[in-house]
């Protein structure tokens, strides 16, 4: 049995000087649960 996975990146960057810049990354993840993890009863 495997896990399905998807997953996205957004990034940016702006040169604001030569020597100055700014940077900006968005994630995201999604992992299906295993069997166990969605019949789990705490």
């Amino acid at each position: 049995m495997s896990a399905t996975t998807e997953s996205g990146k957004v990034s940016a960057r702006y040169d604001v000087s030569k020597r100055i810049a700014i940077l900006g990354t968005i994630r995201t993840g999604f992992r299906a649960p295993t069997l166990a993890e969605q019949h789990y009863m705490p």
